[in-house]
């Protein structure tokens, strides 16, 4: 397969912004998250996202910016600034509750509004909730991490609307709260495995996840990231023989991204050829419509059990795995679910946004930092997901 050809072809770009524009419906304004859904709020905004990734956003004094903000500014509480005007309709799973949806819908419809240049006016009432130090410490020390993954999102929320109100108002107290959310992680990463919410010998697949939510905010201040080379060992530790990270056949759009991003950022040449492998895994995933799926794999079950015994972990740990990974081949696994949000139900084989953006990242950064194919990336220049430093300057809030 000719990675450096297939990504520096106009051909790959177009198809995929096709296949994105077919999302919209005659008329509509928002986008599905696939083909079997309806439009919604959050896949509207991770449409964007991927828009902004392939140099397509709509000109910000346009018709088209000017609908879609107004599209999105529906949801909005005009009370406390929140997103969530489609939740009381919703039906959630178990592990969000309606305030961690409230919260993570406002995180990217606010990013998505930066992109089109309607955020300026988008005040956040709702910040109060953390505008002391005492309530940002007590907030982020009441979150259960049992669950690192799920937990360090929340912290991601808290740590970007500080520096949403921050560029866009100029005051001084966001980038204090925004430090002291930094010198609380520093203060409460486990010195012996680098991350969050984990002691060693515990299962580190979730806390490797959740680290990557972090570390976008140091580097972006242009700040070391603590405990670099522990996250770096156990990021490297959890690739599979398929060249994905996450646990399962086929990897997993989200948990693939976050571990190539952390080894792109905190590594170096060392990982460039298990990066340009996990490349071309992933397009050899790609679906013939121009989109990706959260996982799809063309390894049997069998071998896959097989291959993929770790010997760094304990023999507790990979029985661990292996229950896990039986459980998943016999569940069959047909369909996921968004967020626990029953109106983005998506099937596991069909191309969705979200996965699309996700598998998109990997091979743009990929690409950048070890291909150089020529292919025009537009990399997200605020610290969030997706931020990435290729080079160019970004729009860095004064320390």
């Amino acid at each position: 397969m000719n990675l450096k050809g297939t990504l520096g072809s106009p051909a790959y770009r177009e198809s995929t912004l096709r296949w994105l524009a077919g999302l919209r419906d005659p008329g509509q304004v928002g986008y599905r998250l696939w083909s079997g859904g309806p439009a919604h709020l959050l896949p509207t905004c991770f449409a964007l996202f991927l828009r902004e990734l392939f140099c397509d956003l709509p000109d910000p004094e346009g018709e088209e910016a000017a609908e879609l903000a107004d599209w999105l500014l529906a949801f909005r509480n005009s009370e406390n600034g929140t997103f969530d005007g489609n939740l009381p309709a919703e039906r959630l799973g178990p592990r969000h509750d309606e305030d961690y949806l409230r919260l993570q819908q406002s995180h990217f419809a606010l990013q998505a509004l930066r992109l089109i240049g309607r955020w300026k006016s988008c005040s956040l009432p709702f910040i109060e909730r953390w505008s002391t130090w005492e309530k940002l410490t007590g907030y982020f020390e009441a979150l259960d991490w049992r669950d690192p993954w799920r937990e360090s999102n929340k912290v991601m929320f808290v740590l970007y609307f500080y520096e949403h109100e921050f560029s866009r108002t100029g005051e001084r107290r966001m980038m204090e709260l925004y430090h002291a959310g930094l010198d609380w992680l520093r203060g409460n990463q486990d010195p012996r495995s680098g991350l969050w919410g984990i002691s060693p010998g515990k299962r580190i697949y979730n806390a490797v996840y959740g680290a990557y939510h972090f570390i976008f905010f140091f580097m972006h201040l242009g700040l070391p990231v603590p405990g670099a080379a522990q996250i770096l060992k156990h990021t490297r530790r959890l690739r599979t023989s398929e060249g994905f990270f996450a646990h399962a056949r086929g990897g997993g759009a989200c948990e693939d991204y976050d571990c190539v991003d952390l080894l792109i950022k905190l590594g170096g040449e060392d990982d460039r050829e298990r990066l340009l492998a996990t490349a071309a895994s992933v397009l050899s995933a790609r679906n013939p419509d121009g989109g990706y799926a959260w996982a799809r794999s063309n390894t049997g079950g069998l071998e896959f059990l097989l291959r993929n015994w770790m010997p760094e972990l304990s023999l507790k740990e990979n029985a661990g795995l292996l229950l896990q990974r039986l459980k998943d081949l016999a569940g069959g696994r047909d369909f996921w679910t968004y967020s626990g949000l029953e109106s983005l139900h998506c099937s596991r084989s069909a191309s969705d946004i979200w996965s699309t953006w996700f598998r998109n990242l990997i091979l743009a950064e990929i690409d950048d930092r070890f291909l150089h194919s020529g292919a025009r990336w537009g990399f997200r220049r605020f610290p969030s997901l997706g931020w990435f430093d290729s080079g160019s300057s970004n729009d860095r809030p004064t320390a």
